[in-house]
């Protein structure tokens, strides 16, 4: 199973050249897979291209690794990175243990909660966390 998702995000490498997004889902499937030197070693790879900021380096794909590899305060860490730059991928998180939720409604460790927006404001809560 693993093996087959690894193969396919090492092509997607090999077509865009190495993107961020696709070094962090093959670190991800690495980290998952048992595979935690290879997940660390791009994991690196991603830190190092943020840090000389020659390439966006998503926070949110940061914690995506993190989650992989089972660490979740440098998870939640990243998240919080996410949330500040403003990361549409947030938008998608859901947790089983409902803490990335609640990550979100309540404003983090600021303390600050954001407004509901229009039209998200007067829609009814149809989904289900």
């Amino acid at each position: 199973m693993y093996g087959e998702a690894i193969a396919e995000f090492q092509k997607a490498i090999g077509l865009d050249g190495g993107s961020p997004p696709s070094l962090a889902a093959l670190a991800h499937a690495y980290a998952v897979s048992g595979k935690r030197g290879q997940a660390l070693s791009l994991l690196s790879r991603l830190k190092e291209l943020e840090l000389s900021k020659q390439e966006y380096v998503s926070a949110y794909d940061l914690a995506v690794i993190h989650t992989g590899l089972g660490d979740k305060d440098q998870a939640f860490k990243s998240l919080e990175r996410a949330y500040e730059q403003r990361d549409g991928w947030m938008a998608f998180i859901r947790s089983p243990d409902n803490i990335s939720i609640e990550l979100l409604q309540r404003g983090w460790d600021h303390g600050e909660k954001l407004p509901p927006q229009e039209p998200w404001a007067s829609m009814p809560n149809t989904g289900v966390w």
